[in-house]
């Protein structure tokens, strides 16, 4: 059965008042909360906003089912059966069947916690959606089916606000929150290189309501649903399977990263920096797209090379090319028999020197009927090998890096609440990379390391240095 709608007569084009609540129910470090800058950051792009920001121990579980701001952004651990839970405080919830976020002033719910929209096990997503119909609904929810972000969720918060991608004309200039919240994830992922953006789903209502902005962002206003007949999701496929996070303890089996031989020289490059002389941009809509992968691939080099005037770029090759679509579909009561249908593509190529991938460098396009919606170019032209007489007796193989990634795991998890130090303890992937020198346009090898808490460990294969993000 399709998310079937509790009637209602609210006709609101605009919000029920400038206000936004905000919660950040774990522990968080020198990064910042992502709850407080969200705050921060609604307050800022438009005046007149007013709420609260609560952290640790001034939460309670009342406050997750409160709905008397316009705006709430939730931050926490969450786990496969819907509920939240923290460890900076006792906090832990999880949304009853039945209740309802609709009916209050409640019209954007952020839910930057693992597994809150996701369609399996008990299937909370479900409860979510029932919970966005009714009087006074709710608008827009914007979560993740698996992995949250966690510690790398500051970086989507920020992309959401300010991305500087062209075409992606973030919510602070009147992009819906729905395709801000997708857009800011991708870039995430792709230039970031975290894992878990990649898990975004947001839920919406049919029709028009779908593009709501938040108040004060925008000229263009819709009706608060009264009548809606379905809640859409939308997400991200993942052509080559998510990946299973190991155990710190288990990294030293992988037989394909201990075979790689590591590179016994730096790059020099250049930077290319170029403005698109094409017009681009557009929300992520709900049409169904008229074409496969493989034009899509196509439709993303065409444009490249037109707006950009067939400039040639070292390291991209056409095998490494990678397509990931963006499917919608109704939530069901039954999530297996959801259809999902591509609304839209997105292509990443990667800048790889010698089989080994320069960290940060894509080129990646969101395609639909209509064109490129967004386009991310970060990439780096190699000038030069510069080969180096390391001053220790040996290069850093695979099976080295992983002892000391385990020192240092091991060395922090002792001042972590236990959620987090078990976060730590988990790779969610490993690779061989070149990664620039923050002091200069050189690029080292070395192997980095993300842990399932979104930070990244770092070692330079020739001297040795571990270095944490």
């Amino acid at each position: 059965m399709v998310m079937a709608l509790v009637a209602g007569m609210s006709t609101n084009a605009l919000a029920e008042g400038k206000t936004v609540n905000t919660y950040k129910n774990n522990t968080y470090d020198s990064r910042g909360s992502d709850a407080k800058k969200f705050y921060d950051h609604v307050k800022a792009y438009s005046s007149g906003y007013s709420g609260s920001y609560k952290y640790g121990t001034d939460i309670s579980n009342s406050d997750f089912s409160d709905k008397s701001s316009t705006i709430k952004y939730w931050a926490s651990h969450g786990r496969n059966n819907g509920s939240v839970f923290g460890d900076a405080n006792s906090v832990d919830v999880r949304l009853p069947d039945g209740f309802k976020f609709s009916g209050g002033n409640l019209e954007f719910l952020f839910l930057a916690s693992c597994y809150q929209l996701t369609g399996e096990g008990d299937n909370p997503r479900k409860r979510y959606a029932k919970s966005m119909i009714g009087d006074k609904a709710v608008r827009v929810i914007c979560g993740y089916h698996d992995s949250a972000p966690k510690l790398g969720d500051t970086i989507v918060e920020e992309y959401f606000f300010n991305n500087p991608d062209p075409g992606s004309n973030d919510v602070r200039d009147g992009e819906s929150v729905k395709s801000a919240w997708m857009k800011a994830n991708i870039r995430a992922n792709s230039v970031n290189g975290y894992s878990a953006p990649r898990n975004f789903l947001v839920l919406t209502h049919e029709g028009d309501c779908q593009y709501s902005r938040f108040e004060g962002y925008s000229s263009n206003t819709y009706d608060r649903p009264n009548r809606s007949t379905a809640i859409l999701r939308f997400s991200m496929l993942n052509p080559n399977g998510a990946k299973q996070p190991y155990s710190i303890n288990e990294a030293i089996n992988n037989e394909k990263l201990t075979s790689l031989e590591v590179p016994n020289y730096t790059l020099k490059v250049q930077e290319v920096s170029i403005a698109p002389s094409q017009e681009i941009g557009g929300e992520i809509g709900d049409k169904k797209v008229t074409f496969n992968e493989e034009i899509a691939i196509k439709k993303a080099n065409s444009w490249f090379d037109t707006a950009f005037n067939n400039i040639a770029l070292n390291g991209i090759k056409d095998d490494d090319v990678k397509v990931s679509p963006i499917v919608m579909a109704k939530v069901l009561e039954d999530s297996s028999k959801e259809t999902e249908i591509p609304v839209a593509y997105v292509v990443e190529w990667k800048n790889y020197y010698n089989g080994i991938r320069l960290a940060g460098d894509t080129y990646t396009a969101i395609v639909d009927d209509d064109g490129i919606k967004s386009s991310t170019f970060v990439w780096h032209q190699v000038v030069s090998e510069n080969p180096i007489t390391t001053v220790r007796s040996s290069i850093i193989d695979y099976g080295e890096a992983v002892n000391l990634i385990k020192e240092k795991i091991n060395a922090s998890k002792t001042t972590m609440p236990a959620v987090s130090a078990q976060y730590r303890q988990t790779i969610q992937n490993c690779e061989l990379l070149f990664v620039r020198d923050e002091n200069s346009n050189v690029f080292r090898p070395s192997w980095v390391f993300e842990t399932g808490d979104s930070v990244f460990y770092t070692v330079d294969c020739l001297d040795g240095t571990v270095s944490e993000r």
